[in-house]
């Protein structure tokens, strides 16, 4: 069967993403299970080693399969990385950092731009792999979110970006703007899409409310 996380999915009650009608508010029990999945990762590696530790991560990924979830895991398993000297070794090598860049751009891309074209690729190539590629809008999220952080990990030139007070302020409100953005997009900035029809710019018209919007 395909890697659709349909145990994890059926004895925890979850739903499908695409079926939610404001799918930020309800991933928040995703951000819980998955923060508590990080720290049980966590005490298992520091009480029982790292080969334990290995073999509950591969579990852990093969269970929940190709879902928001997985990238909890993910994400806990690449966060050593900067933390290393070996990794800071092998980023001043040049195919290191423009593999980097191009993981970076490749991430932004697979974010923006969801054609029906790239998607049917996806589709093809996921399914040979025997991972479930029906919910697309959040997989393509996945993707993205997979190569900017690899890309990013491998380029610590921009790494003091992230240590800037701007840098921090986006962190702080960053979960709270996500949380909002979705009801703001489904009202105040389909309202302004609607009102601006007449000119030739409705979207950025109603972009431009709806971030103002958000950030506010």
């Amino acid at each position: 069967p395909p890697l659709g996380g349909g145990v994890f999915t059926r004895y925890t009650h979850l739903f499908s993403l695409a079926d939610s009608f404001n799918p930020p508010l309800w991933t928040l029990h995703i951000e819980l299970y998955g923060s508590f999945l990080v720290l049980l990762l966590v005490a298992i590696r520091a009480g029982f080693g790292g080969r334990l530790h290995a073999i509950v991560c591969g579990l852990s990924i093969l269970v929940i399969g190709f879902r928001p979830l997985s990238l909890f895991v993910v994400g806990h398993l690449m966060a050593h990385l900067p933390l290393s000297e070996r990794w800071h070794q092998l980023t001043r090598y040049t195919v290191v950092r423009y593999s980097g860049i191009a993981l970076v751009v490749l991430g932004i891309v697979s974010s923006a731009h969801r054609g029906e074209y790239l998607n049917n690729r996806f589709a093809e190539a996921m399914q040979k792999i025997h991972i479930d590629w029906t919910d697309s809008f959040h997989n393509y999220g996945m993707v993205g979110a997979l190569l900017l952080f690899t890309g990013l990990i491998a380029l610590p030139s921009l790494w003091r970006f992230f240590e800037t007070r701007l840098a921090g302020f986006l962190g702080k409100i960053s979960f709270g703007l996500y949380l909002t953005h979705f009801p703001i997009l489904f009202t105040l900035a389909s309202a302004a899409y609607l009102i601006s029809q007449g000119s030739q710019i409705p979207s950025l018209v109603a972009s431009m409310v709806g971030i103002s919007a958000s950030f506010g």
